[in-house]
């Protein structure tokens, strides 16, 4: 996806929301000249609540909070599972003899390296193994209410990487829809400035001039120019 996300526009978000708002806010105060193109207040107020509507729309910034929180809750579990194997590992190492295939069952020497999928797969390895062996492990001090526990942490753990992946694909999803409403709000306030510049044109330069859309936008400082070219 590109940095822009396939907008129509090369300003920020945040400029965009300011040149609406003061198109909104001429349009009102030329409401009666509008009125000429077919433009009533109504349609105006139809202007203003997309933009509220795009305003209220999920920001970026929330959406990769949710999808950093998933991703934290699914790692510290992710750990946890880790460290589970690595005491089921323990247990069978006293019991069977470490080239055994009995206990190959319990070891997986890049349990570290594992990705997500493998790491849930081979939890569920263990499991079915430690309830197969639980009357020879039992003497090394694992009980049913051990292995009930590891189940229900692979169980969570499944459940995070499910959370983790609907958090990416909404997050895709949201910015890609974001992009569109942004388009849509941009493409109407081109068209209303048009009216409005068609208004004022060789009327009122001043009133002209305030339906100039880049006019709108905050120009950067000579300081802050002289900075960045030094």
């Amino acid at each position: 996806m590109s940095k822009n996300n396939n907008r129509n526009f090369s300003f920020a978000y945040s400029d965009l929301i300011g040149n609406c708002m003061t198109t909104y806010s001429i349009m009102k105060r030329d409401a009666d000249q509008f009125q000429n193109y077919g433009i009533d207040l109504d349609k105006i107020e139809d202007f203003n609540g997309m933009l509220q509507d795009f305003i209220n729309f999920p920001q970026d910034q929330e959406l990769e909070a949710d999808l950093k929180f998933s991703t934290y809750t699914k790692n510290n579990l992710a750990n946890d599972l880790r460290i589970n194997i690595r005491m089921f590992k323990a247990r069978a190492m006293l019991v069977f003899d470490d080239k055994s295939a009995t206990y190959n069952r319990f070891n997986n020497g890049n349990l570290s390296k594992l990705n997500d999928r493998d790491l849930y797969m081979f939890a569920e390895v263990v499991r079915d193994s430690a309830q197969e062996y639980l009357t020879e492990l039992s003497d090394v001090g694992l009980t049913q209410e051990i292995i009930d526990e590891f189940a229900a942490l692979i169980e969570q753990f499944y459940s995070a990487m499910y959370e983790q992946s609907q958090a990416k694909t909404n997050r895709e999803s949201r910015t890609s829809q974001r992009a569109s409403k942004s388009n849509e709000l941009y493409s109407l306030m081109v068209k209303y400035c048009e009216i409005g510049k068609t208004i004022w044109y060789e009327i009122n330069e001043a009133k002209y001039n305030d339906y100039l859309i880049y006019k709108f936008r905050p120009k950067k400082s000579k300081k802050a120019i002289k900075k960045k070219v030094d």
